[in-house]
């Protein structure tokens, strides 16, 4: 197994090359010599919230597009998570995922044993938009009103409805939310 062709492709051949070495040094240094051979990595473009993940159901890892945009510290980022599978063959599911065990191996190949890499990230146009405003919903007849940080054109006044009457609300945006 090992990397597969498109990775290779997504992150250049002599690249991949040289973290092949690094990954069969690393295994060899952990105890467990052919978990590489036994580990599939593979590029997933739907990554997003991640730079890479060990998946222990598919003995996989999977990298996404801010890995491949990484200039430096592709490996440790591979280290990280071949520790992973070889902490789940030394020890099983047993082990917990960023435990003792885990930064022994992490530390043992020149990293440092942290849970996450901090990078300089692009926003997204997926990323969550903090709103600015709440919304009124003003009932025009009986002054009732509804907050909320959306706008709700769903809304009625109850007790204008019950009365007959439409119940529509006339909705104005105001301050920040509280």
């Amino acid at each position: 197994m090992g990397p597969s062709a498109e990775f290779a492709k997504a992150v250049g051949l002599g690249t991949a090359r040289q973290l092949q070495v690094q990954m069969k040094d690393w295994s060899r240094r952990w105890a467990v010599p052919s978990l590489p051979s036994k580990i599939h990595i593979r590029v997933n473009p739907h990554l997003r919230t991640s730079i890479a993940r060990y998946k222990r159901d598919q003995k996989s890892i999977e990298v996404g597009p801010r890995f491949l945009t990484l200039r430096t510290r592709k490996a440790e980022v591979l280290a990280h998570e071949l520790a992973h599978a070889a902490i789940d063959q030394r020890y099983g599911p047993a082990a917990k995922v960023h435990g003792t065990e885990w930064q022994a191996l992490v530390t043992a190949v020149g990293f440092p044993p942290r849970a996450r890499l901090v990078t300089k990230r692009k926003a997204h146009s997926h990323s969550i938009r903090v709103r600015k405003f709440v919304y009124e919903h003003r009932c025009p007849v009986c002054q009732m009103v509804r907050v909320s940080r959306r706008v709700v054109r769903a809304w009625r006044c109850r007790s204008c409805v019950e009365g007959g009457l439409p119940g529509n609300l006339k909705i104005t945006k105001t301050g920040r939310p509280g």
